[in-house]
């Protein structure tokens, strides 16, 4: 008997809130323009009063959520866990789901007191982009908010790194991939950033310990963090001992793919970068999607390759439904 979805996962779940501003805004509101940083609730406040004569593109975000989407995107049935707010932006992330058919958990467990997780994108007319995250309620999960007869019934229970942060969310993910592991489904763990990999070690290591890896996603640089050593071929040699299988990311140099067996070496591909938010979390949606629908590991990984190519030659974390497939087209005819 198949399991009823492809990839279920906890995740800090934020409205993406995209605003098309001009640079005398951030002039005003003296923010440094390109950078990505973390805003508390007063500061989340202040900026959304001046940004009320805008109006933003609203979908629901975060590096798993995005990951989700893609594998949603080309057919997978998936499953998210998180926790939002009872305001507007919580809402909005709903309907964002629900219209990329991506389950999640019913309303007594998904909202809680509190403002919705935001990720404040603001994008000037040179389309670069000055990303003001503030986690709200997303950045602690409790387990009683997690739906656990649905999360089980997964090929992958998809472990966010981020989760390894909070107390209270790590340890409510350790359980989770326990029970998942108990259950039958496998474990795919993406790191998902490099300063989360050195500042919280010791956090990520647990949840790794919780139970065997069966696929490690991470780039270059969270692969070296996380194995302590100096170089690729290094941290390769050594992810064979943390992880039944891995992908390595190396940006326009490709991927590394361990299937269990071999080392696989992905082609890089040479594309015109203008962003390169969510490349990570898109090959891990589309890699996962690939290995749950027939494909080998160098073709799931060359596919995933193409889509993250394609991805960051766009503004934007994300591709669409119609982009995706377009991607999936032409690997098939390059196969």
């Amino acid at each position: 008997m198949s399991n009823k979805y492809q990839v279920t996962t906890i995740v800090n779940l934020l409205l993406d809130m995209d605003y098309a501003i001009d640079e005398q805004y951030l002039t005003a509101q003296d923010l440094e323009k390109g950078i990505q940083t973390m805003i508390d609730e007063d500061q989340h406040h202040k900026l959304l009063d001046t940004l009320a004569a805008y109006k933003p593109n609203q979908s629901a975000g975060g590096a798993c959520t995005n990951a989700v989407f893609a594998a949603a995107c080309l057919g997978a049935k998936a499953f998210v866990n998180g926790r939002i707010g009872n305001d507007e932006a919580a809402q909005a992330l709903k309907s964002s789901l629900t219209s990329a058919q991506i389950k999640t958990t019913d309303d007594a467990k998904l909202h809680t007191d509190g403002n919705t997780g935001k990720c404040l994108v603001l994008v000037t007319p040179d389309a670069e982009r000055t990303m003001m995250t503030y986690l709200g309620v997303s950045s602690e999960i409790p387990e009683s908010s997690v739906d656990l007869e649905e999360t089980l019934n997964t090929d992958y229970f998809l472990v966010e790194g981020f989760q390894a942060i909070p107390d209270l969310s790590r340890q409510t993910n350790i359980e989770v991939i326990k029970k998942a592991h108990a259950a039958g489904a496998r474990i795919a763990l993406s790191l998902c950033d490099e300063a989360v990999v050195e500042y919280f070690h010791t956090q990520i290591s647990a949840m790794i310990e919780a139970a065997p890896i069966d696929i490690l996603f991470c780039n270059q640089f969270e692969a070296m963090k996380l194995t302590n050593t100096n170089d690729v071929t290094e941290a390769a040699t050594a992810l064979q001992e943390i992880a039944r299988q891995f992908v390595m990311t190396q940006g326009a140099q490709g991927a590394l793919v361990w299937d269990g067996e071999q080392l696989i070496s992905i082609s890089g591909i040479k594309a015109e970068a203008k962003d390169t938010t969510g490349a990570g979390d898109i090959f891990v949606g589309t890699f996962l999607w690939g290995i749950t629908n027939g494909l080998s590991h160098e073709q799931a990984g060359t596919f995933a390759n193409m889509a993250a190519a394609e991805l960051v030659t766009h503004y934007g974390p994300r591709l669409s439904q119609e982009q995706l497939t377009s991607v999936y087209n032409n690997f098939k005819n390059q196969a």
